[in-house]
């Protein structure tokens, strides 16, 4: 018996050893396989949202990864191709990070976080969500509501100013905060507006402008109309030669150079545009330079050869316009945007049948983007 157990014994030693010198991947196999990174489960931060909070801070907010560890946040100005890091967030706290800008000038990012995880054996982080944003906020106001502004039907198309210019600044909204992270505080985006409790008629007018306090600029956009009897031709069928777009200016911003120059380019922009699409008879549109902005009564729109321009408009409160008066006593600098006369019929037919209203909303949206120095960073 004795003989016996030393037999097996030896053998056992024996296949030990040729297990771990004759074949190894046998005795791998049996230890059990290591874990590569294409086995690895990858895990990424997702839905991950930016605001603006003010011209020095920027809020991020994710939804959280429970096999996270912790996160990393990163941002890249566009253009520049290089991401920095910021900071590292525990995951034992709310997944939310505050950027503070070390300036107050305008700026354009994307952030990232990223995910690490608690076990790397396990789980690897991956490329997840970006945001892009600046820490620019403009109030955008769709000018009047239903059934404040004329209406007029051609070929059974009703056009209303109020309809029209809630298109376009629904289109300019998106633009900006899609292709250049500007957020956009909009007086209505419905065909009725109600700020301050006040709905509709309640309203007063300058409460649109007072509707922009906190925010870096207040712009207003309309079309613009003659009335009966103007240039000895009816209301709605005016003559093509008075389509020129006009920006009108409140006090801040006539002295404001940021203001001015969004304000010749958007016109410039819309002169041009309006000849090639063949609603305008002139393309030239008169620039102005900031603290030297004329007023609206030296320009003569029934006059075939005047271009369109910047002005200003003042009146026995101050600035004319509500709107205008209201911005800029919260201290912004605001504008109006008259980009054609819907009282030719050729710009209304344009505009119903869809065209127009994106090319305006483009045309706002880049020359106020332009304005800022800002780049087109949409995916």
């Amino acid at each position: 018996m004795r003989k016996a157990r030393i037999k097996i014994w030896t053998m056992t030693l024996a296949l030990a050893a040729l297990l771990s010198a004759g074949f190894p991947a046998l005795a791998d196999d049996m230890a059990g396989p290591e874990q590569t990174d294409t086995e690895r489960t990858e895990i990424r931060v997702t839905e991950l949202n930016a605001s603006r909070m003010s011209r020095t801070e920027i809020r991020l907010d994710w939804r959280a990864v429970p096999e996270a560890r912790g996160y990393t946040v990163m941002r890249m100005a566009p253009g520049n191709g290089k991401w920095e890091l910021l900071d590292t967030v525990p995951a034992s706290l709310f997944p939310v990070y505050a950027d503070k800008l070390d300036t107050s000038e305008p700026r354009q990012y994307i952030y990232r976080v990223e995910a690490l995880p608690a076990d790397e054996s396990r789980y690897v982080g991956a490329a997840g969500d970006t945001a892009l944003i600046s820490n620019i906020l403009l109030c955008l106001d769709p000018g009047h509501y239903k059934g404040s502004s004329g209406v007029c039907e051609d070929d059974g198309l009703v056009y209303e100013e109020c309809t029209f210019v809630l298109g376009v600044g629904l289109q300019v909204r998106d633009i900006l905060r899609d292709r250049y992270g500007i957020t956009c505080r909009m007086t209505r985006e419905t065909k009725d507006i109600e700020l301050f409790g006040h709905r509709n008629g309640e309203s007063n007018v300058e409460e649109r402008g007072l509707y922009a306090d906190g925010c870096d600029l207040f712009v207003s956009l309309h079309t613009n109309a003659n009335g009966t009897g103007t240039n000895k031709y009816p209301e709605w069928y005016q003559p093509m030669y008075v389509n020129k777009p006009m920006v009108i200016l409140n006090t801040l911003a006539c002295d404001d150079s940021l203001a001015v120059a969004l304000a010749n380019d958007v016109g410039t922009r819309l002169a041009h545009e309006n000849y090639v699409l063949g609603i305008a008879e002139n393309e030239t549109f008169a620039a102005m330079e900031a603290g030297k902005v004329v007023e609206w009564f030296d320009w003569k729109d029934d006059d075939p050869s005047t271009a369109g321009l910047v002005c200003r408009r003042t009146g026995n409160r101050g600035d004319y316009y509500g709107v205008l008066r209201g911005s800029n006593a919260v201290g912004v600098p605001g504008l109006i945007i008259e980009h054609a006369y819907h009282t030719v019929v050729e710009m209304r037919r344009l505009a119903n049948t869809g065209v127009l209203g994106p090319i305006y909303a483009r045309i706002d949206a880049e020359s106020i983007a332009a304005a800022y120095g800002f780049v087109d960073a949409g995916e």
